[in-house]
């Protein structure tokens, strides 16, 4: 299928949606008015090609809702386009995420295999591709925002404490020392996983490490120091979606 129509890529998040079209990239948090951001893309682009993916039934289900409105639109969900492409072999790999193998996909756009991929988003997710394009499996372990979450389940002194990135010291206080102990938890974790891929005889460590997701920007110095290969991709799975739907458009 050939067409001019506009693509449009949808990352259904557990605390904000984003977007990307016609070469723009939006965000919108939950507790804000999200849909009248849906109605002015799809106002401009009422024949869109759209393609989702979701972590949040609820909310996908008021998207879907919503964008029955638009008559012209094609909607397609990304398990359909994940099932059918070739770019990516995660056949050895049970139960993936489809915002992990998107992810994934959306660096591959970007560089050749081997490639790491850390999306630091409510979970951390960490994905290896290997030399030929195989995903040989990764992490997921609680985010800077969970992690804050479940120590203010403890006690009201801690839900009291706000996330400074900016800690990069031993802390001198409460608020300091769960600053830097959840910090540090984090891109220690990243940096076991990283040492674990050279055990697994996989020579990802000189090779592209892809930082990805709402948390990215803050925890990307922490490791680039040390890793000189970190590249800041903010909007991974959303290049995936796209690469997806352009591959489906000209079937």
């Amino acid at each position: 299928m050939s067409t001019n129509r506009q693509l449009i890529a949808i990352d259904i998040g557990n605390s904000r949606i984003k977007i990307a079209s016609n070469g723009e990239f939006y965000a919108s948090e939950y507790d804000t008015n999200w849909q009248s951001l849906i109605k002015k893309i799809f106002d401009d682009a009422p024949e869109a090609i759209v393609g989702y993916s979701s972590v949040n039934t609820t909310i996908e289900i008021q998207l879907l809702k919503y964008l029955e409105d638009y008559n012209s639109i094609t909607r397609i969900n990304t398990v359909e386009l994940l099932s059918r492409q070739n770019i990516l072999d995660y056949r050895d790999i049970s139960g993936i995420g489809s915002d992990r193998l998107l992810g994934m996909i959306g660096a591959m756009d970007y560089s050749k295999p081997p490639l790491v991929t850390v999306d630091c988003g409510t979970s951390v997710t960490f994905n290896v591709i290997d030399d030929t394009g195989k995903c040989r499996g990764g992490a997921i372990f609680p985010g800077v925002f969970t992690q804050f979450h479940a120590l203010g389940n403890i006690s009201n002194v801690l839900k009291a404490i706000k996330i400074n990135f900016q800690s990069d010291n031993i802390g001198t206080s409460t608020a300091a020392a769960v600053n830097i102990g959840v910090i540090s938890s984090v891109i220690g974790g990243i940096e076991r996983l990283l040492k674990l891929t050279l055990k697994e005889g996989i020579t990802v460590i000189d090779s592209p490490i892809y930082m990805t997701g709402g948390y990215a920007q803050h925890l990307c110095h922490y490791l680039s120091s040390d890793y000189p290969n970190v590249i800041l991709k903010q909007d991974l799975v959303l290049q995936g979606i796209l690469r997806l739907l352009d591959d489906f458009a000209i079937e």
